[in-house]
């Protein structure tokens, strides 16, 4: 309250800014990301055209939209954010901005996560607002666009795709790849199902991004628009034995896409990047001065971010386990670990060489886990209720 109440007001831009959160949308499915299946066309064809610049690594706060959601708006690790937080709503209100959150899904129903932003809110339209369609169809988002009524510029769009999610619905022309449906699977399949189902999903959700892009450009606003898409978290479909979010760390279920449409700023590609860094990403991107109480650092800074932790959400509030992860980042070599509360369960990959997290190397690396830990202990343990 007291940054906010300190931020300068002064008008500086009027370029719209479009943020789609494609919720458990992980960044090794896209085909833009070199996936095999053609999952992402529209995108693909963007990033031919050289429209998109696209961020290779990004690292979710944590694995389930409770937390990724207050993280990416309010640019701090997910326990230190509130209900009345410095959150990108905020910081376009104050900038005179109109703002608008359009939902697939039921954000203000499930654990209030719209608390965390709607305040600031001019124009909200959730699942449970939509007269056309079940409230987690992705067609939604489209129908709350068409129903908004919205200025040419000095618009904040935050649009929130259900695609990729396991509850969502999948709509028959986007099944290409079976098979999909559970009933008609073997349990020896599984996987394949996952995968297919998933793949299905995120081929929907980039139709869905095409649909969203037409809308906008016919009412005028997509024009020299500045535009990120990414995830509020990954989706687990097998690897470590494990399918789903939320009681995970691991890559599938944290590296998720992030890619920008900007016309008039270049983003380091290979800049390792967290959640908490696209708010940042924005506020720098418009000339608007940071907010002192973000905790993440703009992409289009020269400072290289070393650590970064990460933890699944508090136990009882979806979480059944709660883990752990601090990245270590050193340029030549990324390292990921992952421990539980009273260290007794510890992991470490290098992910430059083991992106799959294949290789613990807990064994091998032994000096080096003894350093992470202390790191944990000196720099997280009262914050985050690590114990003695």
């Amino acid at each position: 309250r007291i940054a906010a109440a300190r931020y300068p007001t002064q008008h500086i831009s009027s370029r719209n800014v479009i943020l789609i959160v494609c919720d458990a949308l992980r960044a090794d499915h896209l085909s833009i990301y070199g996936y095999a299946r053609n999952t992402t066309p529209f995108l693909n064809q963007l990033y031919s055209k050289g429209e998109i610049q696209k961020i290779e690594d990004c690292i979710s706060t944590s694995a389930s939209t409770i937390c990724g959601i207050p993280s990416l708006m309010q640019s701090r690790e997910w326990k230190s954010c509130t209900y009345d937080g410095f959150t990108l709503f905020k910081l376009f209100k104050k900038k005179g901005y109109q703002t608008s959150a359009i939902i697939a899904g039921a954000h203000k129903a499930w654990y209030n996560i719209a608390g965390t932003y709607a305040r600031d809110c001019d124009y909200y339209f959730d699942g449970m607002d939509a007269q056309k369609h079940y409230f987690k169809d992705d067609r939604v988002v489209l129908e709350g666009i068409e129903n908004g009524q919205f200025k040419k510029d000095n618009n904040f769009f935050y649009l929130h795709l259900q695609s990729p999610h396991e509850t969502a619905l999948l709509q028959n022309e986007f099944a290409v790849w079976k098979p999909y449906e559970k009933a008609t699977v073997a349990p020896s399949e599984k996987l394949l199902r996952l995968a297919n189902l998933y793949d299905n999903k995120i081929l929907q959700a980039d139709f869905t991004i095409k649909k969203i892009f037409e809308e906008l450009e016919q009412k005028g606003i997509l024009k020299d628009a500045l535009i990120i898409i990414t995830a509020d978290h990954g989706e687990g479909l097998g690897e470590h034995g494990v399918d789903g979010h939320v009681d995970w760390l691991y890559q599938p279920q944290t590296r998720v896409p992030l890619l920008i449409i900007d016309h008039q700023n270049k983003y380091p590609s290979e800049k390792f990047s967290r959640q908490i860094d696209i708010a940042p990403t924005i506020a720098q991107a418009l000339h608007f001065a940071l907010p002192s109480c973000w905790q993440g650092v703009s992409l289009l800074d020269s400072t290289t971010v070393q650590y970064s932790f990460h933890e699944t959400g508090k136990v009882g509030l979806e979480t059944k386990q709660q883990q752990y992860a601090i990245i270590d980042n050193e340029d030549s070599v990324i390292y990921k670990y992952l421990f539980s509360k009273d260290f007794k369960q510890e992991e470490l990959y290098d992910l430059k060489s083991d992106s799959t997290e294949t290789n613990n190397l807990v064994n091998q690396q032994t000096q080096r886990v003894k350093q992470l830990r202390l790191f944990v202990l000196q720099n997280f343990a009262l914050h985050f209720d690590l114990g003695d």
